[in-house]
């Protein structure tokens, strides 16, 4: 049987030009004087491009990404995020279809490590990961979706060493439709996942080059035992429905635990409770999604007392807008914040409280 293949001759593209101001670029405590608060003005440049195919019961999608951020005078803080992906998906039959999906991005900046993280990890990075499952309709009103995953992730060198690791996941995926008498039907999604990341370390060559990608400058320690050795185990609830035909709504609720196999002390308990927003109101569209996330660690304490143990929290709030001017252009306003408390904040020394936020304000064209 013969295949027909029907193809984008010309892709989908738009490109977002802005401009934003971000406060405490690096998550700075605001009560350390070896640390000040820095904020500051800066130009924003994205793209998207999309390519798809429809060969007879298959679909393919291929898509680039790019992000650019530019803050003058603050070189540490620019930012240049490029990806590639593939996406596959076999209409295997009615009820079901196989899946596979491959992405890699660069994330390269030089703003230090990650704040969220206890570990010091840096915010630069190369990562590859792919993953495979498969979508069937169990009935008229319930799907369900398993899915295997893996991640490569390297990180750029610091303190004379590189940390990446490896991670392998498995997911499971209920999705329930629930009518409702004279409305728009509601959505419930249970999701549980277990996965396994597995650190390691490379020490540097004296006289090294710092540039990223310069990998034959790096020699493997031959470490046989992993830096750390995490499991992850979750569980996600959320529920999306609509109130009217304009406002549309979901809850979520997730439980996560981090198991730390080797040294036992970074493990935690983390709850999270989130609830986004959105709505057309005819050229303009909003969106508006917050969240507040507990984590409770198992060994860390709080202090040198050791009375108690760590407890941060985190209130992730985000907001946007956006107005179609014309069939090919559209204006773009975004405002996200993150905030950490942690217990015991006056007497602690690390892993501190902050706050950061951005406003960006773009205009898109796309053809």
């Amino acid at each position: 049987m013969p295949i027909y293949l029907n193809a984008q001759l010309s892709p989908q593209t738009w490109v977002e030009i802005g401009s934003g101001y971000e406060y405490n670029i690096f998550n700075a405590p605001g009560q350390s004087i070896a640390q000040p608060i820095r904020s500051n003005f800066y130009q924003s440049l994205k793209w998207r491009t999309d390519w798809r195919f429809n060969p007879t019961d298959h679909i393919i999608l291929l898509g680039l990404r790019g992000q650019y951020n530019f803050f003058p005078g603050i070189r540490d803080a620019n930012l240049f995020r490029p990806r590639v992906q593939i996406d596959y998906r076999w209409l295997v039959n009615n009820d079901g279809y196989l899946f596979a999906k491959a992405r890699y991005d660069l994330y390269r900046t030089q703003r230090g490590s990650d704040p969220t993280e206890l570990l010091n990890i840096p915010t630069s990075y190369q990562n590859a990961e792919g993953s495979l499952g498969y979508n069937m309709q169990v009935s008229k009103l319930h799907q369900m979706r398993i899915t295997g995953s893996c991640r490569n992730r390297s990180y750029a060198p610091l303190e004379e060493r590189r940390l990446s690791y490896q991670s392998w996941g498995l997911e499971l995926r209920s999705r329930h439709r629930i009518p409702r008498d004279g409305k728009l039907s509601s959505y419930l999604t249970l999701t549980a996942d277990v996965s396994r990341r597995y650190y390691q370390q490379r020490a540097l060559m004296e006289g090294f080059d710092e540039e990223f990608e310069e990998e034959e400058e790096f020699v493997d320690e031959d470490i046989s035992e992993p830096f750390r050795l995490w499991d992850y185990r979750q569980v996600e609830g959320k529920y999306s429905f609509r109130t009217g035909n304009q406002h549309r709504w979901e809850i979520g609720l997730l439980a996560q635990q981090r198991v730390d196999q080797l040294d036992e002390e970074l493990g935690y308990r983390q709850w999270r409770s989130s609830l986004s927003w959105r709505a057309s109101f005819g050229k303009l569209e909003l969106q508006c999604k917050t969240s507040y996330t507990g984590r409770f660690f198992s060994e860390l304490p709080a202090t040198s007392a050791g009375e108690e143990l760590l407890i941060h929290r985190y209130l992730r709030t985000a907001f946007s807008a956006t107005y179609e001017l014309s069939n090919n252009w559209q204006l773009n306003g975004q405002w996200s914040s993150i905030k950490r408390w942690r217990n015991h904040a006056s007497t602690a020394t690390t892993f501190l409280p902050y706050l950061n936020s951005d406003f960006r304000v773009a205009l898109r064209y796309q053809w």
